[in-house]
C-alpha cells in the first residue's frame, strides 16, 4: 500500500460525514459478525449523528479514499478517549488503524490516552497492547452482554516507542510461529533450521 496521509476531517459537513460513515457502518458490521452479536449500537448510528458529534475526527486516506477513520472525545485537560476507531475491511491489517494512533498522539497535547474494546476483539487488543495501552479495568454491558476492556497509554509512549514496539512484536510472532513450527514437525520427526 501507498503512503498513507493522516488528515482532521470536518465531519459536519454532510460530504464528509457520508464517507466516514460508510467505513465505520463497513467496519462496524464485520465486528459484530467477529463477536457474534445482533444487536451492536454502532450500527444504529447514522450519519447525522456523524455531522452532529462533538468528537474530533482525523481520517487516513490513500490519494483521495478514504481508508479508515478515528474520533477523539475529551475526557478532561489530561485525557483524550478514542471514541471509534475504524478501517475500511479491505485496508484491515495494513498499519491504517496504527498510523492513526500514532499520528493522534503526536498531535494531542493530552498526556493520556484511553479507549475500550471487547475482549473478543483479538485483533484490536493485540494493537492496542503493541502500542503500549495497558488494561485499566473491565464491565459488561449489551442485551447480548459483552465483556468490555478499558485501556490506556501515555501520549509520550506511543509516539516515541511505537516503532520498537512494532519491531519487538514482530519478533515475538515469529518467535511463536518458529517454537509452533518446532512442536509440529518434532511430532514428524523433524526440526527447524
Amino acid at each position: 500500500m501507498a503512503s498513507v496521509s493522516i488528515r482532521l476531517l470536518a465531519h459536519q459537513m454532510k460530504e464528509m460525514a457520508a464517507p466516514i460513515y460508510a467505513v465505520q457502518t463497513a467496519a462496524y458490521r464485520q465486528e459484530a459478525v467477529l463477536l457474534g452479536v445482533r444487536a451492536f449500537p454502532p450500527l444504529d448510528r447514522t450519519v447525522q449523528d456523524v455531522t452532529a458529534s462533538s468528537d474530533v475526527f482525523f481520517g487516513a486516506f490513500d490519494g483521495e479514499e478514504l481508508l479508515g477513520v478515528i474520533s477523539l472525545e475529551q475526557q478532561s485537560a489530561n485525557e483524550v478517549l478514542i471514541s471509534s476507531l475504524t478501517v475500511a475491511p479491505s485496508y484491515q491489517r495494513r498499519g491504517v488503524a496504527r498510523a492513526l494512533i500514532v499520528a493522534v498522539a503526536g498531535q494531542t497535547v493530552c498526556s493520556k490516552i484511553s479507549v475500550s474494546t471487547t475482549t473478543k476483539n483479538h485483533p484490536a487488543l493485540a494493537l492496542y497492547k503493541q502500542l503500549g495501552f495497558g488494561e485499566r479495568q473491565r464491565r459488561s454491558v449489551g442485551s447480548e452482554p459483552l465483556e468490555i476492556v478499558e485501556l490506556s497509554a501515555k501520549r509520550s509512549n506511543i509516539s516515541v516507542n511505537a516503532d520498537a514496539r512494532e519491531r519487538a512484536f514482530a519478533e515475538d510472532r515469529v518467535n511463536q510461529q518458529r517454537r509452533a513450527g518446532t512442536r509440529h514437525l518434532a511430532s514428524r520427526g523433524r526440526r527447524l533450521p
